[in-house]
């Protein structure tokens, strides 16, 4: 079943354009006295001082220079703060910047940042996510410099930058920024309407050359604007063409669009949430799913390739070797699909989760982690022990819940019992740690917990212990695309998955 997101015009409240109700206090009510505004106000103003820099050193790292993290501390409320983490101490600094909202991005030169602006929209003074700003960092102590910020790009109009709050809140995508380019989708009214709102085509925005870039590309009805589908990567966007079902990149240096993948390997299921499963700076990936059959396909930025990574033949042979298509509750075989895909030393990892049902009707589940090697098909899939063995129920408390499950996504509508083979699953990735969300038998109850692929060791974080280092690094590399500040919260994560402590003995 392909997915389709066509979409040409919505319809949205005033509330729904804009991000929070505040009172109206002027155009410039958020900057500081230290930027580089001059004279009126500008719809796109081009970098002032110096050229941007492409030198990140953890390229993949969306939001890491090479000595810190960047991200946001209670972004919706008004003592929000941007925190700048010492990869190497993991200390941390707090800086209040008037008006953020979200970190886009940063390198070992800027740190880049949304910011709230107020606007009048019908009389009504509203809040709204409008522009982009940037600090530099310091080359003396490596720490950034928020009194001398820079505006870098204003909306044109009064939506702002985004369309919605759930392009804001619920995804971290609403504007996207690489050090050059800064890739967004806003609205704009109808001449017949001041409440009906019309999406805009995808804005690209070239810090480099001061302007909007392929323009002409992006003014069509083809593409799926949906931003939390739309991959910035390597000087390119990738979306989806809506017309010929394609997942297309579209080169935003030069202005070539080459098809990535097609009818042919690309298909996906009903419950797929997203075109694009994982991307690096070297290669992007999805699934291609057909009844009875999962690949994993591979896109090669440079060599400008797709190439099946993971074919179904030898994701089933694992599978079967390890016995994992059939359980002692279940009577027929289970049926099994990749949720997730990290990458990491070179491998590409994929979660996959196994379903089936027993003779009584029972739900029977289970996930575990697969790898492989980058650019190697001939190269055998391999069933991550380590990973897997912190995954795992133990045989002798697998038990039979219970607990009526809604299912972690919400889209199912579980009132069975359940018998879980696996304590968790994986959240995300980094070269050094995975994040878990497991069972602690210990505690008796679900929590955080970090892989440490250096030690080969695993622990439990404690209630208020930061966890966001390792699910912040990389904005294209986790199983959840939710607010990393409420990643308890929005998913109800304890309530949603059973343990050992829910079980009818």
């Amino acid at each position: 079943m392909k997915k389709h997101f066509k979409s040409t015009r919505v319809i949205l409240s005033l509330t729904a354009a804009a991000v929070l109700f505040a009172g109206c206090g002027g155009e410039y009510s958020g900057l500081s006295e230290n930027n580089s505004i001059s004279g009126g106000a500008v719809t796109a103003s081009a970098v002032s001082g110096q050229a941007v820099s492409g030198s990140g050193g953890y390229s993949r790292y969306t939001y890491c220079s090479d000595r810190n993290l960047y991200y946001i501390r209670d972004c919706y409320s008004e003592d929000a703060r941007l925190v700048e983490r010492n990869l190497e101490k993991g200390s941390e600094r707090k800086i209040r910047v008037k008006g953020i909202h979200e970190v886009c991005y940063a390198d070992n030169d800027w740190v880049y940042y949304t910011k709230k602006t107020e606007r009048e929209i019908d009389g009504e003074c509203y809040t709204v996510v409008g522009e982009v700003w940037r600090s530099p960092i310091s080359k003396k102590d490596f720490q950034m410099d928020q009194t001398t910020e820079e505006l870098v790009l204003r909306a044109e109009n009064e939506l702002g930058l985004v369309l919605s709050r759930s392009h804001v809140g619920v995804d971290h995508r609403g504007v996207q920024c690489d050090g050059r380019y800064i890739v967004f989708k806003g609205g704009e009214y109808t001449e017949d309407s001041g409440d009906e709102v019309i999406e805009t085509p995808l804005r690209v925005y070239d810090m480099e050359k001061g302007s909007y870039v392929q323009e002409e590309i992006f003014r069509t009805d083809s593409f799926s604007f949906d931003m939390r589908e739309t991959i910035l990567c390597g000087g390119s966007v990738f979306l989806y063409e809506d017309e010929k079902e394609e997942l297309v990149r579209v080169n935003l240096e030069t202005g070539e669009m080459n098809t990535v993948a097609s009818d042919e390997n690309y298909s996906l299921d009903e419950f797929s949430n997203s075109f694009i499963s994982a991307a690096s700076e070297t290669d992007v990936f999805w699934k291609n799913v057909e009844e009875g059959k999962e690949e994993i396909w591979q896109y090669d930025l440079k060599e400008n390739k797709s190439s099946c990574l993971i074919t179904n033949g030898e994701l089933r042979e694992l599978l079967e070797q390890r016995g994992l298509l059939k359980c002692s509750i279940g009577e027929k075989e289970h049926v099994y699909g990749s949720e997730a895909c990290f990458v990491r030393a070179n491998r590409l990892y994929i979660q996959v989760v196994i379903d089936g049902e027993g003779s009584c009707g029972e739900v029977c589940q289970n996930r575990v982690i697969l790898s492989k090697e980058l650019r190697a098909p001939d190269v055998a899939l391999v069933f991550e022990e380590k990973l897997n063995e912190c995954l795992a129920n133990p045989e002798k408390r697998l038990k039979i819940f219970s607990k009526k499950w809604d299912g972690i996504y919400g889209r199912q509508s579980y009132t069975k019992k359940a018998y879980f083979k696996s304590r968790g699953f994986c959240v995300s990735m980094t070269e050094d740690e995975c994040l878990m969300y497991l069972e602690n038998s210990e505690k008796k109850k679900n929590m955080p917990a970090l892989y440490d692929f250096r030690t080969d060791s695993l622990r439990f974080l404690e209630k208020g212990e930061d966890w966001l280092s390792c699910y912040l690094y990389d904005r294209n590399n986790r199983m959840l695309t939710g607010d990393p500040g409420e990643f308890f919260e929005a998913y109800d994560m304890c309530d949603r998955m059973p343990n050992n402590y829910d079980s009818l003995e």
